[in-house]
């Protein structure tokens, strides 16, 4: 079995490095890595002039180990790994650091998906090769090569999916009975685009990130030209005003309307055609509310 050590440092069986990784030699035990955070590139207008990067969500790769396996002894032997052949004819294997899963097949091909990079998701292919290799089998690692990549974004406005859809012809289609979002098939690059209502976008299909980017930037001018226009609705809560009569007809003012809230006390009543004149005189949109003393 050829050593994995010099060009790739030694992974046991959880995923750790030995030596100076996170079990260092020093004595004290070091804080290992984050593997789970991808770096995200600096905003460059050269390269994303609309000023938005997809993130990169889930990257699926395959590799050949190139031998025939035992999936029963893996799944016995290899920790947090699964196997139920009459559900799916793979292993279903797991580690934390890149958190990623793997289907390992008898044959030898294996599928590494969850990763957020084309670096972790390598390291996880060859982190899972290496526990294959420590149950006696032996593997290898070849061919390995990324499959799909899968980018969102958000662009923060509500877009008009209806007149997208009728404008971009035989590239879109749009059901709404069936999926509420945009299913957008652009011929170069080759990238399946999903765009929703709400401003969230999805890019699958991919086998590199320029093409992710690329795709993204074609689209982005007709999302910006089918932005949904908000509309806000003024709602004004109507006021109820209360008047207070003291030793007055109540009919006298029910047909008058206040936009302020009145309140007359006996010591200062008016005679009542200096009242009717004053009641006339004042516009407004509220309701009576009429209380006799």
């Amino acid at each position: 079995m050829a050593s994995a050590a010099g060009a790739e440092p030694t992974v046991l069986g959880l995923g750790l490095r030995s030596g100076s990784g996170a079990w260092g030699a020093g004595g004290g035990r070091a804080e290992a890595p984050a593997m789970d955070a991808a770096v995200e590139p600096a905003v460059d207008l050269a390269v994303h002039p609309s000023g938005l990067v997809p993130t990169l969500q889930n990257i699926v790769s395959t590799v050949n180990l190139d031998c025939q396996l035992d999936p029963q002894q893996i799944a016995n032997s290899a920790r947090n790994a699964e196997y139920n052949p009459k559900r799916f004819a793979a292993v279903i294997m797991r580690i934390r650091d890149p958190k990623t899963t793997a289907l390992v097949f008898a044959s030898g091909k294996m599928i590494c998906t969850g990763a957020k990079s084309e670096e972790h998701s390598r390291l996880a292919a060859r982190k899972y090769a290496r526990i294959v290799q420590k149950l006696g089998f032996p593997a290898r690692f070849k061919d390995f090569k990324i499959q799909n990549m899968v980018g969102s974004c958000d662009v923060k406005f509500p877009i008009r999916l209806e007149g997208l859809a009728m404008a971009s012809g035989i590239f879109a289609n749009y059901e709404p009975e069936i999926f509420p979002g945009l299913i957008y098939r652009m011929a170069d690059p080759k990238v399946v685009i999903l765009a929703f209502v709400s401003g969230k976008v999805v890019l699958t299909g991919a086998k590199v990130r320029e093409d992710i980017y690329r795709a993204f930037e074609n689209i982005y001018p007709m999302l910006v030209q089918f932005r949904k226009r908000q509309q806000y609705r003024q709602t004004t809560k109507p006021t109820t005003y209360t008047l207070l009569l003291v030793g007055i007809p109540a009919s006298l003012f029910l047909s008058s309307v206040f936009s302020d809230t009145l309140l007359f006390r006996t010591d200062r009543m008016r005679p009542s055609g200096e009242w009717r004149e004053h009641l006339h005189s004042v516009y407004a949109s509220a309701t009576v509310q009429v209380y006799i003393a």
